[in-house]
């Protein structure tokens, strides 16, 4: 996706602390790297960018310091990467869009994994815990902490905090806006979503040939909107190496494209089990990147859940 650089330009202050936090909280995620592609750079600066072709619409992409500092330039962003608007009104302006503020509670629901909830949060919100969650706050995230939202007692979630923040017991902590509070209980989260079991899968068919999208690892992050953060086999931490082809039993004509490490990919003879939530993105390039190349903008994928 190509876009016009204006970081430099004069627009107004928005109401999230900055930018950044301005993308994160609309974007529905944590900025983990700059999204321009080739770079790996720390995710610095919310840049304000513009699509071509749209006038006056500005929008918000994590950035590091020097993809930002090339103002008036013409950024490649990667492809899935969502843009936010920059526009106040329809944002952050809006009054249902407060951050949520939270109390950290100890005894109250139950978890159903050994490390205190932080890999039960990740499952169920699909998302790769990269900072604690609390504004203003870049401690690592070490604890899957069960908080209570002010105003909503009785009822317990689990969100990504930092062990300093997880002890301030006594203290109302406001949370970066647009992050998902997941039920602690087990019967809403993996206790009603099983893993869900895939086999490799060989790509022979012609029409999983001509994807234009540079690999099968690309394909899925174009197509499934997310950055890869790490393989998707239940268990498994490694880093995404391979977009492995996969099919779901049941399914012998579907195949589907889903992170994994090199490690796991090689597992041929093996079921594997997917964490919950993963997305399977379809192989098939006449539904997928054969469509995309004709129109702007298209997301096909099939959520596990």
């Amino acid at each position: 996706m190509r876009v016009l650089n204006l970081t430099e330009a004069k627009v107004e202050t928005c109401r999230c602390e900055s930018w950044l936090r301005h993308w994160e909280a609309f974007g529905r995620q944590r900025a983990g790297y700059c999204m321009v592609v080739g770079c790996k750079g720390k995710p610095e600066i919310g840049g304000q960018v513009q699509k071509p072709g749209e006038r006056g619409k500005v929008y918000i992409v994590p950035l590091c310091r020097d993809c930002a500092g090339r103002y008036g330039m013409y950024l490649e962003i990667a492809d899935g990467v969502s843009l936010v608007p920059a526009e106040i009104e329809a944002t952050c302006g809006q009054r249902d869009t407060a951050p949520v503020r939270v109390q950290v509670v100890h005894g109250k629901g139950e978890c159903c994994r050994e490390d205190g909830g932080l890999e039960q949060w990740e499952a169920s919100s699909r998302q790769r815990a990269g900072t604690c969650m609390v504004v203003g706050c870049d401690g690592k995230p070490e604890i899957g902490a069960r908080v209570e939202r002010i105003g909503d007692p009785g009822r317990v979630y689990l969100v990504p905090l930092c062990k300093a923040c997880a002890a301030r017991q006594a203290d109302v902590l406001t949370i970066v806006r647009g992050v998902r509070l997941v039920p602690a209980e087990v019967r809403d989260t993996r206790g009603s979503r099983p893993v869900f079991a895939v086999r490799l899968a060989d790509l022979g068919s012609t029409r999983y040939e001509g994807c234009s999208c540079g690999s099968w690892l690309e394909h899925w992050e174009t197509f499934s909107s997310q950055r890869a953060g790490y393989c998707l086999v239940d268990g498994c931490h490694g880093m995404p190496e391979i977009g492995a082809a996969v099919q779901r039993p049941g399914e012998p004509g579907n195949v589907y494209i889903v992170p994994m490490c090199k490690a796991c990919a090689d597992k041929r003879d093996e079921t594997l089990e997917l964490a919950n939530g993963a997305h399977l993105v379809p192989a098939d390039v006449r539904d997928t990147c054969a469509v995309a190349d004709e129109a702007e903008e298209i997301h096909w994928t099939t959520n596990v859940a």
